[in-house]
Formats: structure tokens, C-alpha cells, sequence
């Protein structure tokens, strides 16, 4: 789950901190990073496009750090948690060939990062590693979708 419990000042807010704001940071249950990765294959047609810019916007506001990897059989583009409204209000997603989710979970292996959670966004008709990684994975899909090897699985309504 992406809620905190509370603020506090002994851990100011990450985000604000680079434009010299101080500003009460998240503790307890918190999510700290997040990566999501948005599927841009061929697959995915601009109604579920949209509704995955409206997901990624809640999730932005609910996290401390996001990481956004724009992909379809490999990861296109690298969106930091800073330049993640801006990218989405271009409305350019880079992508549109097949799907293959082996790309992006290996670009979060070879970076050392251990996310509080991965989101993928995507139809799941992709490829995907044999194993899951010892991180929560949890995949947001259009009604229409296929089936993941693994992690928890929403429907969104669009």
C-alpha cells in the first residue's frame, strides 16, 4: 500500500530538499521509491495509454521517489520523480514494438536499487523474467490483459 502514517520534520521530504525547502517528510509505512514502468508496445491503445497517466499521477503524489521507465521490448526512456508531470503532460511515450519486461528488471538489477515497490503498468502480454524479485510487484492492467507469472494483479476501470 502507497499511504503513510504520518510526517515529521527529523526526516524532511527528499523531493523538496533539492529546491532548498524544508518541508515535513513521510515516516512509518512509507514508500520512499517506487518504479513504475509503463508498457508502450503496439499493444497498448491510446484509451489505456491515458488511463495509465492518470494511475501514474496518483502514484506520484503518493511516494516519496519515483522512477519511471517508459518500455515495450526495452526500456526507452528513464523518468525521474522531478520530470514525471512534465513528461506526462507531453502526452510522448517512446515505444511501439513488441513487450518484454526482462529489459526493465534488469535496468533496476544493474542500478543496485531495491524499490519498496515495482508497478507496472501494462497489458501483460509480455515476456518476464523466470523469478520474481525480492521486491513487491504489483501489475495494473486494462480490463482486457493476460496473465503475469507472478505478483499481485489490479484491473483498472478504464
Amino acid at each position: 500500500a502507497l499511504i503513510r502514517d504520518d510526517y515529521s520534520l527529523s526526516r524532511p521530504h527528499k523531493r523538496y530538499l533539492r529546491e532548498g525547502l524544508v518541508v515535513p517528510g513521510p515516516y512509518g509505512e512509507a514508500v520512499s521509491l517506487a518504479v513504475a514502468a509503463i508498457d508502450t508496445s503496439g499493444s497498448m491503445d491510446a484509451v489505456s495509454l491515458a488511463a495509465v497517466g492518470a494511475e501514474i499521477r496518483a502514484i506520484a503524489g503518493q511516494v516519496e521517489e519515483l522512477i519511471l521507465l517508459v518500455a515495450d521490448q526495452k526500456v526507452q526512456e528513464v523518468v525521474q520523480s522531478e520530470d514525471v508531470a512534465s513528461w506526462l503532460a507531453a502526452g510522448e511515450a517512446r515505444g511501439g514494438g513488441g513487450t518484454d519486461h526482462r529489459p526493465v528488471f534488469e535496468w533496476i538489477e544493474r542500478r543496485g536499487l531495491r524499490p519498496d515497490v515495482f508497478i507496472g503498468l501494462t497489458d501483460l502480454e509480455s515476456r518476464f523474467p523466470d523469478r520474481a524479485p525480492g521486491y513487491p510487484v504489483v501489475w495494473v492492467t486494462p480490463k482486457r490483459h493476460g496473465e503475469a507469472p507472478w505478483g499481485q494483479h489490479i484491473a483498472m476501470d478504464r
